[in-house]
């Protein structure tokens, strides 16, 4: 559901501050994040944390690095980790595959 322990709230304020892009993924294979369900996902949100949706972690880490060459601008490098470039991101979680 998209939630880290509050301890954490400031650094990521400050890094968001910065113009460090920070994102979040599910650790499960057929995840989706919803950040807006509870408060702690909303508070992130707010910090300017990235809901990748269902994006796998790897995935994240990877396409990150190909954002950060194309671009320097934090809000040109969100809008691009949220571009579906190779079909990294689904518009909706499809069930009945592989384990679900």
């Amino acid at each position: 559901m998209g939630h880290v322990g509050d301890y954490l709230f400031d650094a990521l304020r400050n890094a968001s501050e910065k113009g460090v892009v920070v994102g979040m993924t599910s650790q499960c294979i057929w995840g989706r994040l919803n950040m807006n369900v509870y408060d702690q996902g909303r508070d992130l949100l707010s910090l300017g944390v990235l809901s990748l949706d269902d994006m796998l972690a790897e995935t994240a880490f990877v396409k990150l690095r190909w954002v950060l060459a194309q671009t320097t601008d934090p809000a040109e490098a969100k809008k691009l980790l949220m571009k579906n470039v190779a079909n990294e991101l689904l518009n909706r979680t499809v069930y009945g595959k592989i384990g679900c």
